[in-house]
């Protein structure tokens, strides 16, 4: 039997968790938040659209760059909050 066939010689391909929160992350967060709070008070929708891709690349990067931890769930939470303006600029054309 090979060492590649052996299952205690292989590599683990799951990494620990390490903690701290990237600041990118943060970013994404502040993105997302922005562009929600300037598309709801009236502001042209070009601004907070910047805003949320912004946040959106932020936290894309962040979630590629991170190792399963705090940093990659706040950078998950930055894309999604980043994602709504993107769904309520739909509403704000069509009313």
């Amino acid at each position: 039997m090979s060492a590649i066939d052996d299952p205690t010689e292989r590599p683990q391909t799951l990494q620990r968790p390490r903690g701290g929160v990237d600041p990118v992350a943060v970013v994404a967060v502040l993105g997302g938040l922005a562009a929600i709070v300037t598309l709801a008070v009236g502001i042209p929708t070009w601004i907070p659209l910047w805003f949320a891709v912004i946040g959106m690349f932020a936290g894309m990067v962040s979630v590629l760059r991170s190792r399963p931890s705090a940093a990659r769930w706040l950078a998950t939470v930055g894309i999604v909050v980043s994602a709504v303006p993107f769904a309520m600029f739909f509403f704000f054309i069509t009313t």
